[in-house]
């Protein structure tokens, strides 16, 4: 889905399509990235609505109040998400 740097020295890839597909390209991920790894998940049955904010394409209509959830990586910023939705 996307790839890039997240700020100096955090660079994150994200991917999307079956789950077994999935898992194994995140396995494979993280054994290439060895001691550089932060974190690494798969997420089975994630909720529309977080591709569809990850990708930018959410309409909000009623626009009175916004949450933040802040977390040290993107992995537990996207468990958050799902949680959430």
């Amino acid at each position: 889905m996307q790839s890039g740097s997240v700020c100096p020295g955090k660079f994150v890839s994200i991917v999307g399509g079956d789950l077994s597909s999935i898992k194994a390209a995140v396995d494979r991920g993280a054994m290439m990235a060895d001691a550089d790894l932060i974190d690494s998940f798969v997420i089975g049955n994630l909720g529309e609505k977080v591709f569809e904010a990850m990708c930018g394409v959410v309409d909000v209509k009623d626009k009175k109040a916004l949450g933040v959830v802040e977390t040290f990586t993107a992995a537990t910023a996207i468990l958050a998400a799902d949680a959430a939705v």
